[in-house]
C-alpha cells in the first residue's frame, strides 16, 4: 500500500471533507482467468509475456497460465532448435495436464462453497481460507475424538475428559514468529499469557526474518553497509520466551547432576568400575604357575 497516494475530496459547500481516498496496489492481478477461458488476454497477453515461473505471489490462475507460457517458449525454442515439430506437442501436452488439475480443483471449490457460502468463486480459494478450513476439520476431529460435539458419542468418546488440544494429539509444536511489533520475540507486559515460545533465532530463516522485520521501519545510512549505526546490537531474543519463564529447566542445566554411586545408584557403580585389560585378563594362566 503506498501511505503517500492519499486525496482529500471536497464536496458542493467547497467545505473539505476528512475522507482519505487511499488507493492500494497489489503485486498481481486477482481476477486473470485461465487460459482456456481467455487465451488471448491470459497467454499470448504481451504484458504478461516474461510471467513463466510460478511464484507464490500468484493465484492459481496465474500459475496454470505462467506454466502454459513456458510451455509454449520451450517448445517453440526446441522445434526451431532441432527442426522437429514433435516438440510443438510439449505445450499441447502441458495444457492438457493443467486442465485436468483444473478439474481437480473443482472439487476443492465444492468443499470451500460448503464452508463459504455458495457465491464462493475458484479464485477465492487462497492460503488464508485454506488454512481456516484446515483449522475447521481439526476442531471436528478433536471433538470426535473427545466426544465434545453434538453427535451420538455424547461425551462419552474415546478422549473424552482429557485435558490437552488436538495440537497436543498431534504434537504439533507451534511457536512466535517475528513481527514488525516484536521482531525479536521476546515476552512483553501486554502479552497473552498463553503466547507459544519463540522461534529459534539461531536458524537463518528465523534470523533473515527477524532482520527483515527489524528494518522495515528504520531510516538507514546508505554508507553503513556494515549497519553499524542501525542500533542492532542492543536488541537480542531472551533466553527465556514463556509465561511463566522455564525456571526448572534452567536450574537443572546448571546445577542437576547425574547419577552417581555414592548415593546408592548400582547401575553407576558398576559403569564407574575399572577393569584394566592386562595380560592375566588376556590370557588366562599367563604368568601363573598353574
Amino acid at each position: 500500500m503506498d501511505r503517500n497516494n492519499v486525496s482529500y475530496s471536497i464536496n458542493p459547500n467547497k467545505i473539505p471533507s476528512n475522507t482519505k481516498n487511499v488507493f492500494y496496489t497489489q503485486k498481481s492481478s486477482i481476477h486473470e482467468n485461465y487460459w482456456f477461458q481467455d487465451l488471448g488476454n491470459s497467454v499470448f497477453n504481451l504484458d504478461k509475456a516474461l510471467k513463466i515461473f510460478p511464484n507464490n505471489d500468484m493465484t492459481y490462475a496465474e500459475k496454470i497460465n505462467s506454466l502454459v507460457r513456458l510451455s509454449i517458449y520451450i517448445g517453440l525454442i526446441l522445434s526451431l532448435f532441432y527442426s522437429n515439430y514433435l516438440f510443438l506437442y510439449i505445450p499441447i501436452i502441458v495444457m492438457i495436464l493443467t486442465y485436468v488439475l483444473y478439474l481437480f480443483r473443482l472439487e476443492q471449490l465444492d468443499g470451500v462453497r460448503a464452508s463459504f457460502g455458495p457465491t464462493a468463486q475458484l479464485n477465492d480459494i487462497n492460503q488464508r481460507n485454506l488454512k481456516d478450513l484446515t483449522k475447521r476439520n481439526m476442531a471436528t476431529t478433536y471433538d470426535n475424538y473427545t466426544g465434545a460435539g453434538n453427535g451420538s458419542r455424547g461425551g462419552n468418546g474415546p478422549g473424552a475428559g482429557r485435558p490437552e488440544s488436538f495440537k497436543d494429539i498431534l504434537n504439533i509444536k507451534t511457536c512466535s514468529k517475528p513481527n514488525a511489533l516484536n521482531p525479536f520475540m521476546n515476552p512483553l507486559v501486554f502479552d497473552s499469557r498463553n503466547r507459544d515460545s519463540a522461534c529459534d533465532p539461531i536458524k537463518a530463516d528465523n534470523q533473515l526474518q527477524i532482520e527483515n522485520e527489524y528494518n522495515k521501519y528504520c531510516i538507514k545510512d546508505i554508507s553503513d553497509i556494515f549497519n553499524h549505526n542501525s542500533g542492532r546490537r542492543q536488541f537480542y531474543t531472551v533466553a527465556s520466551t514463556t509465561y511463566p519463564n522455564n525456571q526448572g529447566g534452567f536450574a537443572n542445566w546448571l546445577y542437576k547432576t547425574p547419577p552417581t554411586c555414592k548415593e546408592g545408584n548400582g547401575a553407576q557403580c558398576v559403569a564407574n568400575y575399572y577393569t584394566p585389560l592386562n595380560n592375566s585378563l588376556l590370557t588366562p594362566g599367563y604368568g601363573s604357575k598353574a
